[in-house]
């Protein structure tokens, strides 16, 4: 303020509000380095534990971030062993789950 006015070297501008609080999300590890996150950025410091993969992006929209989740992985082939054959149907079948 000079002489009662606003003194600009530019004009004011606005900016979406970034993410400053780390998200939880279960099952996985958000790194620090996500905070604080720009709106509209994602952050490639969230990795699931073992074992899980991730569903969505943790992106910053708005001061807020997204929800991404981390699923169990599924068995990508059948049982190894003999006369499996049968147990083609088993490909797919979530963490867990028994193969018949």
């Amino acid at each position: 303020c000079e002489l009662g006015q606003w003194v600009y070297s530019s004009a004011p501008t606005c900016v979406k509000a970034p993410c400053t609080v780390l998200p939880h999300v279960d099952h996985a590890a958000v790194s620090q380095d996500c905070v604080p996150t720009a709106s509209g950025s994602a952050c490639d410091a969230f990795e699931c534990d073992p074992g899980y993969e991730a569903v969505g992006l943790l992106a910053c929209i708005e001061g807020q971030w997204t929800h991404p989740t981390c699923h169990p992985l599924r068995c990508s082939e059948a049982p190894v062993g003999e006369n499996t054959q049968r147990m083609l149907p088993c490909v797919g079948m979530p963490d867990g789950a028994v193969c018949q």
